[in-house]
């Protein structure tokens, strides 16, 4: 064997133990970091303490991790979900009543506190309010004719912040069939959008306490949880 075969033999094998290490220390950002795979990582490190043994299993790791982002599962190193889909987004009209119920409905929250059929008055005049009111925007995601996400804005003038213009999002839903695939961060995108189109100098939401993957979702968007949220209910409306 040449000198020159030699030295390629070196240096392919020099390459092969980089990436092992380069894929041992993408795990442990992972382990370490706050995102949805920190105990499959934390899972992958106690199981493969040995440094051999972590590099030779962290190419099952790479696979296995890639294969659960492909699931629809996000984390801050992974490249954003994209629909793979054609959406649109517009202003719901009273026809859009019924799907967005079904979607404020299936939820765990939700379940106990919406109709899922949608045929109460109630849901009808509550459109018809935010539908008259120029500072609400009802939307709707659309793709292939089908409604397959919907969100609420509000934009609240104001005196604080210099007189600042707040742009307020509720109800982010995704139909069931449909989640996954990159709707809810493409909802997402575009009512930031919309609240800079309306010169909103901030954008705010509330999310539950128990909703752990909204708020590792929010704040991938750059979301703060900078204040506690109050909530009393009364004996009006439903």
């Amino acid at each position: 064997m040449t000198a020159h075969e030699n030295g390629q033999i070196r240096q392919g094998r020099i390459q092969a133990a980089q990436q092992r290490r380069d894929h041992v220390r993408q795990a442990q950002r992972l382990a370490a970091g706050r995102n949805p795979l920190r105990q499959v990582c934390k899972g992958f490190f106690l199981r493969h303490r040995s440094r051999r043994d972590r590099h030779l299993s962290a190419a099952l790791f790479t696979f296995r991790f890639s294969r659960v982002l492909g699931a629809g599962i996000s984390c801050p190193c992974a490249p954003a979900e994209r629909p793979s889909m054609p959406i649109i987004f517009r202003r719901a009209g009273e026809a859009d009543i019924p799907a967005i119920v079904r979607m404020l409905a299936d939820d765990e929250l939700g379940v106990n506190r919406e109709d899922a059929a949608g045929n109460s008055a109630s849901y009808l005049r509550a459109f018809q309010d935010i539908d008259a009111d120029p500072s609400q925007f009802l939307c709707v995601a659309e793709s292939d004719g089908k409604v397959v996400g919907t969100l609420q804005l509000s934009f609240i003038p104001g005196l604080s912040r210099g007189g600042a213009k707040r742009g307020q999002i509720e109800a982010v839903r995704v139909a069931r069939d449909y989640r996954g695939e990159g709707i809810g961060r493409a909802m997402l995108e575009w009512a930031i959008e919309k609240c800079r189109a309306e010169n909103c100098a901030l954008v705010q939401l509330t999310t539950d306490k128990g909703r752990q993957d909204a708020h590792r979702f929010y704040e991938s968007f750059g979301f703060e949880a900078s204040h506690i949220g109050y909530k009393l209910s009364t004996d009006r409306g439903r």
